[in-house]
């Protein structure tokens, strides 16, 4: 899984793990609310990379925030879950990579967003996918 804090947190890096096996051997689960922290490259590069051996997409939104400083006075980076509409990631791009690759993977939406009710979150996330097809 592409995983910021792993070894395959960058396509490049997911690449240098999986690129000698055949992709019927060893596949990739893209995570895209990932890419963002670590390892951030153009959805078009990332999918061209990887998309023989995508098994397997999460989506889900998430998002830089600088809530504190360290003692120096430095902004400290922290990662908070969100609506996919505020991610950081730019979703529109990534299904549209997807799709002009002909990647055939399931896509599982992981919305962790804090205090928001799951059917309101899995709710949101389809429909912003719904609106996307056919339109990216």
């Amino acid at each position: 899984e592409t995983h910021a804090g792993t070894a395959a947190c960058s396509p490049g890096l997911a690449w240098n793990i999986c690129r000698e096996f055949d992709p019927r051997e060893l596949g990739v689960i893209l995570d895209i609310a990932h890419f963002h922290r670590e390892g951030e490259v153009a959805p078009s590069l990332t999918v061209s990379i990887l998309r023989d051996h995508i098994d397997c997409i999460h989506i889900g939104g998430s998002r830089r925030e600088k809530n504190a400083r360290d003692e120096f006075g430095c902004a400290l980076v922290t990662k908070e879950f969100c609506d996919l509409k505020d991610a950081d990631s730019y979703v529109p791009a990534w299904i549209s990579a997807l799709k002009a690759a002909n990647v055939q993977a399931p896509l599982l939406i992981e919305d962790y967003e804090p205090n928001v009710p799951s059917e309101v979150r899995i709710r949101r996330c389809a429909e912003l996918l719904r609106q996307l097809d056919g339109k990216v």
